[in-house]
């Protein structure tokens, strides 16, 4: 089974529309900088690779049946979905909660990923980390689908 297969199992968990691998996102980049250079104009043309399809790192998962460990990212919007403006509004805070945790300050991850869910409760994501943490804290039992060091099981 291919990785986009995998990959789409992973959106019902994370509760993401899109997700895609960092090679993925790599090659979005990589084919907007490339066209950029093919144009020829006096003007510049601004960098759309960050702003075309925006999205944030959400985890480093092995998919079942893969050897590899993927970067997975939410892809916020594109041309043909809306773009999910309270994420993005919520970008640092997430950002920040992400920071504290590979820190292992998780007091402090518990705190941003709560700013995050006052600014978007439905973000899903946010909810997850914020669940991971309690777990780490003893407040609540681990998420089932995670072992402890935070790769698919």
């Amino acid at each position: 089974v291919n990785t986009a297969a995998r990959l789409e199992e992973l959106t019902k968990l994370y509760g993401c529309p899109i997700l895609a691998s960092h090679t993925t996102i790599n090659h979005l980049q990589a084919s907007y900088q490339a066209t950029e250079i093919k144009v020829k104009s006096s003007t510049k043309i601004p960098d759309l690779s960050s702003t075309i399809y925006p999205c944030r790192w959400v985890d480093r998962v092995t998919p079942r049946g893969k050897q590899i460990i993927l970067e997975l990212y939410e892809v916020l919007g594109t041309p043909t979905q809306c773009l999910d403006r309270q994420k993005l509004q919520a970008q640092s805070c997430y950002n920040l909660g992400l920071q504290a945790w590979f820190q292992e300050d998780v007091a402090q991850a518990v705190n941003y990923f709560g700013q995050v869910l006052e600014q978007n409760p439905a973000d899903t994501v946010a909810q997850l980390y914020l669940e991971r943490c309690q777990a780490r804290l003893g407040l609540m039992s681990p998420p089932t689908e995670v072992t402890w060091d935070g790769y698919l099981a």
